[in-house]
């Protein structure tokens, strides 16, 4: 499966799950890059948010634990791949 189709397949899952259960994701982005795998989500409302934190927070998903939080507003995810010449 081709990356960004993986991605896309992910995203919809994700908002499935939370939408049904805590509220409507505003956006979602996808570090692809990052090893650790980060997704940031916004929300609509800050109590979403904290709800959602505390649904995932903790679950498994693919067989890796995810750890869910308030994003400080700072730190950048974004990996960029050394040039290897």
């Amino acid at each position: 499966m081709p990356v960004d189709s993986f991605f896309k397949e992910l995203e919809g899952e994700l908002r499935a799950e939370i939408e049904s259960k805590v509220g409507q994701v505003g956006k979602a982005e996808f570090f692809k890059e990052n090893p650790l795998g980060v997704c940031k989500l916004r929300f609509f409302s800050s109590l979403d948010a904290e709800a959602c934190i505390q649904l995932m927070n903790g679950r498994f998903f693919d067989g890796r634990k995810l750890k869910c939080y308030f994003w400080d507003g700072k730190t950048d995810f974004k990996v960029v791949k050394e040039s290897t010449d």
